[in-house]
């Protein structure tokens, strides 16, 4: 038995290392973050927004994150309806990961959205979006944001 896990060990190892074969995959980890309050202060933008559409943007391969120097992300286009923070107007083109461990956020097109914001992670490329969001900000459905928005209080609409 022992020598049948040890064999499957290597061969994984083995086929991690072909070209075109995924990057080294972390897992995402929010322990010890900040609260929501430290959150409110910490975001750059945060805003209540539909979403237009979702976009994959790269692959998850080797050969494309060594090609461009930069990990596979979801560009996700949003309607925004509220603003409590921010430079953001009627339509925003926010960042996150693509999942499986990179503490990117799904969203779903046509639902409502509390998004949190940051810009710290400067765009490698001008037409990545500068403002990012994950698993680790208190983003959310509108509608499981209830604390959020008690604390955040009115929110003023976006100029057109």
């Amino acid at each position: 038995m022992r020598t049948g896990v040890g064999i499957l060990l290597v061969i994984g190892l083995l086929l991690s290392a072909l070209p075109g074969s995924p990057p080294s995959a972390y897992a995402c980890s929010c322990a010890d973050g900040p609260t929501l309050r430290e959150w409110i202060e910490l975001a750059d933008a945060i805003f209540a927004g539909r979403v237009i559409s979702t976009e994959r943007v790269g692959e998850m391969t080797r050969s494309w994150v060594e090609r461009t120097g930069r990990y596979p992300f979801t560009r996700v286009d949003l309607e925004v309806r509220l603003i409590w923070k921010g430079k953001v107007g009627p339509r925003v083109v926010i960042g996150t990961g693509i999942g499986g461990g990179d503490c990117g956020f799904e969203f779903t097109r046509g639902r409502d959205y509390l998004v949190f914001g940051t810009g710290r992670y400067p765009p490698s490329d001008p037409n990545d979006p500068a403002l990012w969001t994950g698993l680790c900000e208190p983003t959310d459905l509108i509608a499981a944001s209830a604390p959020a928005l008690r604390m955040l209080g009115l929110g003023r609409a976006p100029s057109p």
